[in-house]
């Protein structure tokens, strides 16, 4: 029973994309959308439709089908946890204007799309760059595997993001790394130069020289200025940032039954990377989350450290603490925002590059279809999830 209520609870938004004119290409063909034309029902807006998946309840039916289908195949069950995370269903709920992170009607639906696997039709028979013949159920899962597409973009909307808070918290903190208004990306400089391992941990030697082969690290942000339980008295926050999908066949085995396992493991090959060579004064904030809204506990330990501080600050000065109470909510509001404009424009980038249209200017290139229409379109009754 539980299975069935947490569909169609998500589902609703795959029945309110049809308020959003731009939208409804992405899911209704032509048959469809003339259907919907004769119905006088109205559907719901977007903001009604957030507003109902951010109840409670709806949230607490969401945990309940992701526990409920953990028997499935792991692929499928590492993404449901991964998407119980804290910042899974964060950008259900709506968001406040002040904050500057609307998500548009087209990415809304787009994001509901990705959230509930519907198949990608538009990249149906298409081949990836690495020579993979794509099928519309699994194009979204290669998209975030392979490496013919950059995923700099995907980290950078969502570092940006995490930089607005340190800097809340700190609005004298200096942020080397950021992106410029104007100009290209600012990178850090080299760290450190460290040994080559491979998976069990060994160096790797070089067989010409017989030395070890080395490699430089760069870490996305050096922070200076900052102050906190961690990080005093002139030190610096080295800031790297990594989201790792769970569903891919690397993780999902132990992501299927454990929640942030894939995020486990990430956050402990970045501390074993940088730990031995970090410099007097300095402490690594490895900025670790999943995909679809898993996020590292040592982050979440840092924001609600960086709200007492807030929050601290400002009774000391006669303020009040509702606004240190709402930072957690707003930031985690903010983060997840961040992390579903990311995946969504991996998906525009990989339809802009293998089907060859721009998926932000022509909709119906984009063709996300429910399984109930699909199976209507050839005549067959639904046969249920």
């Amino acid at each position: 029973m539980a299975l069935v209520a947490g569909w169609a609870v998500l589902s609703l938004a795959v029945a309110s994309a049809a308020a959003d004119p731009d939208a409804r290409a992405l899911f209704a063909s032509a048959a469809e959308t003339a259907a919907t034309n004769d119905n006088t029902a109205q559907p719901a807006t977007k903001a009604t439709l957030q507003a109902r998946l951010s109840r409670p309840s709806h949230i607490d039916t969401f945990n309940t089908l992701v526990n409920s289908l953990a028997s499935t195949d792991a692929s499928t069950a590492a993404k449901l946890r991964s998407q119980a995370g804290f910042l899974g269903t964060a950008w259900f709920r709506r968001l406040n204007y002040a904050d500057n992170n609307q998500i548009t009607g087209k990415d809304f639906t787009t994001a509901i799309a990705i959230h509930l696997s519907l198949p990608l039709r538009s990249l149906d028979g298409t081949t990836c760059g690495c020579s993979y013949i794509l099928n519309a159920d699994n194009a979204v899962k290669h998209i975030n595997a392979c490496n013919k597409f950059a995923k700099l973009d995907r980290s950078e909307t969502f570092q940006t993001a995490f930089d607005s808070i340190m800097q809340e918290v700190y609005p004298s903190a200096s942020i080397e790394g950021t992106k410029p208004l104007h100009g290209g990306q600012k990178r850090c400089a080299a760290y450190a130069s460290i040994p080559v391992t491979n998976s069990s941990g060994t160096t790797v030697m070089d067989p010409i020289t017989g030395l070890p082969k080395m490699k430089t690290i760069i870490p996305d942000r050096v922070v200076r200025g900052f102050c906190d339980d961690l990080v005093k008295n002139g030190g610096r926050y080295i800031v790297d940032t990594v989201i790792v999908t769970p569903d891919l066949s690397s993780y999902a085995a132990d992501a299927a039954k454990t929640p942030l396992s894939a995020a486990a493991n990430a956050f402990a090959l970045k501390y074993r990377t940088y730990n031995e060579h970090l410099k007097q004064g300095d402490k690594l904030l490895a900025v670790v989350c999943e995909t679809y809204g898993g996020l590292h506990d040592s982050i979440k330990t840092r924001l609600i450290k960086w709200a007492d501080l807030i929050k601290k600050a400002g009774t000391s000065s006669g303020g009040t603490t509702e606004f240190g109470n709402s930072l957690i909510s707003m930031w985690q509001r903010r983060l997840s925002t961040a992390l579903l404009r990311g995946r969504v424009q991996l998906v525009y980038n990989a339809i802009d590059k293998i089907a060859g249209v721009p998926a932000r200017t022509n909709t119906a290139a984009f063709r996300i279809t429910h399984p109930v229409q699909i199976a209507r379109e050839l005549g067959r009754p639904w046969a249920g999830w």
